[in-house]
């Protein structure tokens, strides 16, 4: 049986990744300057997973669809006006995320959490972060802006988590953020984690009116797919 060939990877496939590393690295920065110490098991704890959750869908995608990669690296570029919004919301809010933590935790040890919690929470960045390269995976139209690609063949889909909710990777996403607080037992951490969630929502649903309204095949996805994000509620 002949070998499969390696395929060529585009060089900006990898600009994803990079970008997301470096995202982690300010998010280390952030965590550990408002924290006052870098001995800190959790912190660390929390940056090594998400650095795995950001590194894990570009490792579903680089032998399968590295062209997905290359046009993800072009961002929001191709995308809607309101998603380039809602971005300028979540990297903020993101950001805050350990800066919360760091000063709740360490700085004034205000938390009352148990440390326990870094388990579940754990669990949590993992689940996220696996759903979403599943979803990478099995849609080849996962580009970063919602778009209808005419241009490549354009069509819905119905495999992986896609027969179970209309966004798995807006809901991973949440799944992933939610875990945040949890790893580093910080309460006042939810506070972002809920305004992460608030995006992810408000963007599923002006995604999929858009769906509806220019995807052919759209409408009679959701007639067989009801859930838009969370299974067996919405």
């Amino acid at each position: 049986m002949k070998a499969r060939a390696a395929p060529t990877i585009p060089p900006n496939a990898w600009k994803p990744l990079l970008r997301g590393l470096l995202g982690v690295g300010i998010m280390a920065v952030l965590l550990f300057a408002s924290a006052g110490t870098t001995a800190w098991a959790q912190g660390w704890t929390f940056i090594c997973l998400w650095a795995i959750a950001t590194a894990m869908p570009t490792a579903a995608l680089i032998r399968d669809n590295p062209g997905l990669l290359a046009r993800r690296a072009e961002g929001l570029k191709r995308g809607r006006r309101y998603e380039r919004i809602l971005q300028a919301i979540y990297i903020p809010l993101i950001l805050s995320l350990p800066v919360i933590a760091g000063l709740e935790v360490q700085r004034f040890h205000a938390s009352s959490l148990p440390t326990g919690l870094v388990y579940p929470g754990t669990l949590l960045v993992l689940f996220g972060a696996v759903a979403q390269a599943w979803a990478m995976f099995e849609n080849p139209h996962y580009e970063a802006g919602m778009r209808v690609q005419r241009d490549i063949g354009h069509k819905v889909i119905y495999n992986g988590p896609y027969r179970i909710v209309r966004h798995p990777g807006y809901l991973a996403t949440i799944v992933q953020a939610a875990g945040a607080p949890l790893v580093l037992c910080s309460v006042w951490a939810w506070v972002p984690v809920l305004g992460i969630a608030a995006v992810m929502v408000t963007r599923a649903l002006l995604e999929d009116r858009a769906l509806q309204e220019d995807l052919k095949g759209y409408i009679a996805y959701t007639r067989q797919v009801p859930i838009i994000m969370l299974p067996g509620v919405w």
